[in-house]
């Protein structure tokens, strides 16, 4: 099956294209990376006194701070892009087309999601036992994307920039790492879940324990030193950061974990009334 293999991969892409093009609006939840992205791509990082005066946050700060570490990401590739595109006369910064701006920066989240699936896919048929006696390789790598393709969630939110779908080609890189036995994996995992959400540190933590406890696959010294490593960088990168365009020291993860689940404060985010859920 691996010379299907261009085959479902276009078609992957071509999907989460589709919904890009068909749902170009954005939902209240991506906002702020979305709004972050543009502030980066039109004024630029520094000096800090730009980011005062120009950034939306500044004026809508919301509920918790957020992480600017994702939107960042995305911006430079957007800069990338945008300097590509005007070595052949088109500055799509310069002509003031923030449509395009935004529909590059979630094609950029797209395509990085889309790659890591694929990778998972690769490492699926990589230690797939099926494989070794069979005449038909990589059988379950195609059934796996033909899967992904078929199903709706996973594809229409992969060029969306809420913090989950920001965070997952980490968690898809850091699973396909862990399949074929290399738990760095988890150092990828508790990164992600310092940074962008902390219940992918949980769901580290759940595996450095499960893979060593209940399967005796890996050694939990080893792994709980790979979380930490990952927590600790995570930690430096986000406060770094975020601390510069927050203007204060903030750990966004952390302040939103404490906000939601220590004070138990989420509604404050926004709620609908009651009766407004059976009427919609």
């Amino acid at each position: 099956m691996y010379k299907y293999k261009p085959v479902v991969d276009g078609l992957l892409m071509a999907v989460i294209a589709y919904h890009l093009y068909v749902s170009g609006f954005t939902k209240v939840e991506e906002s702020f990376n979305i709004q972050a992205v543009h502030d980066m791509v039109n004024y630029g990082v520094f000096p800090h006194e730009t980011v005062e005066q120009h950034y939306d946050h500044v004026q809508f700060p919301g509920a918790v701070p957020r992480s600017f570490v994702g939107a960042l990401l995305i911006a430079g590739a957007v800069k990338v892009v945008n300097l590509a595109t005007s070595l052949f006369g088109y500055d799509m910064v310069g002509a003031g087309d923030q449509t395009q701006v935004m529909v590059v920066g979630r094609a950029v989240l797209g395509l990085a999601n889309g790659v890591m699936l694929m990778r998972v896919r690769n490492t699926i048929d990589g230690i797939t036992f099926r494989d070794k006696n069979s005449k038909i390789k990589g059988m379950i790598g195609f059934w796996f994307m033909v899967l992904l393709v078929s199903q709706f969630h996973i594809l229409y939110y992969s060029s969306r920039t809420l913090p989950n779908f920001v965070a997952l080609p980490f968690v898809s890189f850091a699973i396909s790492q862990i399949l074929k036995g290399d738990y760095s994996g988890l150092t990828w995992l508790a990164f992600a879940g310092t940074v962008f959400r902390v219940e992918i540190g949980v769901f580290a933590t759940i595996i450095a324990i499960v893979s060593t406890v209940g399967f005796g696959q890996s050694s939990l010294g080893v792994n709980f030193i790979m979380l930490v490593a990952g927590s600790v960088y995570g930690a430096i990168v986000t406060v770094s950061i975020d601390s510069y365009f927050w203007g204060k020291l903030v750990f966004p993860e952390l302040e939103a974990f404490y906000f939601n689940v220590i004070l138990g404060k989420s509604v404050e985010w926004g709620v609908e009334p009651w009766g407004a859920y059976f009427k919609s």
